[in-house]
C-alpha cells in the first residue's frame, strides 16, 4: 500500500489518506490515526477511541496512537483510563511535558493531588518557563493546602507571564499571607 491513496468514509465525511513508504504496522497506524482524526472532528470520541483501540492491537508501542488515544479518554473525561494510556509513553523525551501535564490533570479530576503535584513538577522539570505549568502547580499546592507554595507558584506564573488574568485573579482570591 505504500505511496498508496486510500479513501475513508466517515458518515458524511470523506478524507483522503497518503501513506508512506513504511512498514504495514506504521500504514495502518497512519491510517487509523486519520480516520479517528475524521471520527473525533464529527464529535464520535467513542468510536474514535475504539479505532485506535484497535490500531494498537496491531502495534501496541505506536507512541502517536497511544497518544491519541489517551487524550481522547482526557476529553471524555475517563481519567482512569487516560492515566493508563499516558503512563505507557510517560518516557518519551518528544511527549514528556504534555504527557505529564495531562496525567497531572487526570489525578487532579481523580483527587489524587500528590500524584498530581509529582506529574507536573515532570512537565516543569521540562519546560520551566510556561506559566500555564507553575498555574497547574499552584492549583495542586491549594488542594494539598500549601498556601505559601501556592502563592510562589501563582507569582511565578506571573513574572513568566505578566498578562495571565487567570493566575493574577487566583492570586487576588487567595490574598495576601497572614
Amino acid at each position: 500500500i505504500g505511496g498508496a491513496f486510500v479513501i475513508l468514509i466517515a458518515g458524511s465525511a470523506v478524507t483522503q489518506l497518503t501513506l508512506s513508504r513504511a512498514t504495514p504496522e506504521q500504514d495502518a497506524s497512519v491510517a487509523a490515526g486519520n480516520y479517528a482524526g475524521v471520527l473525533k472532528k464529527m464529535g464520535r470520541l467513542a468510536e474514535a477511541g475504539a479505532v485506535l483501540k484497535d490500531a494498537l492491537k496491531i502495534d501496541p508501542s505506536d507512541a502517536p496512537t497511544v497518544r491519541k488515544l489517551a487524550d481522547i479518554y482526557l476529553e471524555l473525561q475517563q481519567y482512569a483510563s487516560a492515566v493508563e494510556f499516558y503512563r505507557k509513553i510517560e518516557s518519551l523525551p518528544v511527549y514528556q511535558r504534555d504527557v505529564n501535564q495531562n496525567l497531572a490533570l487526570c489525578y487532579l479530576a481523580l483527587d489524587h493531588p500528590a500524584a498530581a503535584r509529582e506529574s507536573i513538577l515532570k512537565s516543569i522539570a521540562a519546560a520551566p518557563d510556561q506559566a500555564n505549568l507553575h498555574f497547574i502547580l499552584a492549583e495542586i499546592e491549594y488542594k494539598l493546602g500549601h498556601l505559601d507554595s501556592c502563592r510562589a507558584e501563582l507569582l511565578t506564573a506571573l513574572k513568566l507571564n505578566p498578562a495571565y488574568d487567570k493566575a493574577r485573579a487566583a492570586l487576588d482570591a487567595l490574598g495576601r499571607p497572614k
